[in-house]
């Protein structure tokens, strides 16, 4: 009878870091990898790449953050406040009789877009700014601010009811706390799930098609594999790996440590890290498990194939997440690309410069021959914007 080997291959050396090492199967001699064990094998490598990705991914966008946060946000803020100081000093010019009536029109225009893009990053505008926004609307902020919910809120139950869901969305206002737009998103989510469930239910009182069946059956399977492995593994390197049980001091941290570890990769149900961590514990004890037959074979990778495909999700909608909104802007072709921050800083600067002597300007002697230049640079750029 030959000797057992490792439940997975230890890419000798065996002090090699855990980090390096891969869970794949390897051949023993005279006995090649079956089909399932191949397969289970590429399964591996392509999770073990999707991570590192991910961490890739996370990393960039981390420190993008870090230094939107330092370097852009301050400048954005700076940008914002002169563009408000600009608006502010234009706006006696809106109704000043010096200039033509169609003058003014074009300044209206002028502020409007100003005061666009003001609003477009600062949502609770100074009285001030609501002032203005009441002159050139001739309507409070506030009240645009709630019929643009309205608005939005009759379109996607409109687009939901075209779905076949009704959906109840007044709960959204106008001027929620991110807690509230949390709790209201949650309350929302989960009419949606019930609905699904009732339209799924719906369907259960017919015979199943084939397709049907084997899609429950694949499901099911991928159920049996997440309490198989995941279970079975977890609950056996618990009971190994509890610290209250470990009289050694030194031994017991490092328990505590991986323990922390196990239990964050049962919580979200991540296979591999639960199989890596039993690689480690066999090498650390000296010990060998048989290799893994094909039924079980068959379970881990079944739940292994859904962790792939959830982390290629992940990925994929990871420069979506609310978090980095700051620093991901989504081109005209829909593809979320990561913000140059120092070249955004750069364009900021320049903004600021600009701004800032237009201010200088404003406050000038010379305030309405600057508005008058502005006034017919504007006419100009239109003139041959239509010309095109």
């Amino acid at each position: 009878m030959s000797p057992q080997r490792p439940l997975f291959d230890d890419l000798n050396p065996p002090q090699r870091p855990a980090a390096e090492r891969s869970l794949t199967l390897r051949a023993d001699a005279g006995r090649p990898l079956s089909p399932k064990q191949k397969a289970f094998n590429r399964l591996i490598t392509r999770i073990e790449r999707l991570q590192a990705q991910l961490a890739t991914e996370q990393q960039r966008l981390d420190e993008a953050l870090i230094h939107y946060a330092a370097h852009v946000r301050p400048r954005r803020t700076q940008v914002i406040a002169l563009r408000t100081d600009l608006l502010l000093l234009l706006r006696p010019f809106l109704t000043d009789r010096r200039l033509k009536a169609p003058d003014r029109r074009i300044l209206k225009t002028i502020a409007i877009a100003q005061l666009d893009d003001v609003l477009a990053i600062e949502p609770q505008p100074s009285i001030d700014v609501r002032e203005l926004f009441e002159q050139l609307h001739g309507q409070s902020y506030d009240d645009a601010i709630h019929d643009d919910m309205e608005t939005m809120r009759a379109e996607m139950e409109d687009m939901f009811g075209g779905l076949g869901l009704d959906v109840e969305m007044s709960g959204f206002k106008p001027g929620m706390t991110e807690e509230e737009l949390a709790a209201q998103t949650a309350e929302f989510a989960a009419q949606l799930r019930q609905q699904a469930e009732a339209a799924s239910a719906a369907t259960t009182g017919r015979p199943q098609s084939k397709r049907e069946a084997r899609e429950a059956d694949r499901k099911q399977r991928i159920e049996d594999a997440r309490k198989t492995g995941l279970s079975s593994i977890y609950r056996r390197l618990a009971k190994a790996l509890h610290p209250d049980l470990e009289p050694d001091p030194e031994a017991r941290e490092r328990k505590g440590a991986l323990m922390q570890e196990l239990t964050a990769a049962h919580a979200r149900r991540d296979l591999h890290t639960l199989l890596r961590l039993e690689l480690e514990w066999i090498h650390h004890e000296g010990s060998d498990t048989a290799r893994l037959a094909d039924d079980a074979l068959a379970i881990y990778t079944d739940a292994l194939t859904q962790q792939a495909s959830q982390l290629d999700f992940e990925t994929s909608m990871l420069r979506r997440h609310p978090k980095y909104a700051e620093v991901v802007a989504v081109s005209e072709f829909g593809v979320p690309n990561i913000l140059d921050g120092p070249t955004e800083a750069a364009r900021l600067d320049h903004a600021l410069e600009a701004l800032s002597a237009g201010v200088e300007r404003l406050q000038s002697e010379h305030a309405l021959e600057e508005i008058r230049q502005t006034i017919a640079l504007q006419r100009s750029d239109t003139r041959r914007r239509r010309r095109r």
